[in-house]
């Protein structure tokens, strides 16, 4: 069914499957969302590394684990909710980005002052984007 999915149509994604194969539906959650979007995934705590996979197990291979998939992915900014197994949500960082400079372009606009927060996170956003 995913393949059938149009890219870049949907604000959310929520993957509630098999743990073990929550790298390979990050793949296609990011093709799925638009600018902006959200991918969460539910058992995210289930979703360890490798290692913990018993030794009995065929699919226990080097593969690196969700949470390692997605902190390393430059275009996500993650969050883990530790409520049951877990919930591992993530936002895309240029939506995040745009979103922001829009607040800030709006502020303009209004002559309304922009907020120290609003800047601190704008300025957190763009140090994450510097080599």
């Amino acid at each position: 069914m995913l393949p059938r999915l149009s890219d870049g149509a949907y604000d959310m994604v929520f993957c509630d499957a098999d743990a073990r194969d929550y790298a390979d539906y990050l793949t296609a959650a990011l093709r799925l969302l638009r600018v902006g979007g959200v991918v969460a995934f539910n058992n995210a705590l289930l979703a360890g590394p490798p290692d913990y996979a018993g030794a009995d197990e065929p699919d226990g291979d080097t593969s690196l684990d969700l949470a390692s998939h997605v902190r390393m992915d430059d275009r996500l900014v993650p969050v883990l909710l530790p409520l049951g197994d877990g919930l591992l949500a993530a936002g895309d960082s240029a939506g995040a980005k745009a979103q922001f400079h829009h607040s800030i372009d709006a502020g303009a606009r209004t002559k309304q002052p922009v907020s120290p927060e609003t800047r601190q996170k704008l300025a957190a956003l763009e140090g994450k984007r510097s080599p």
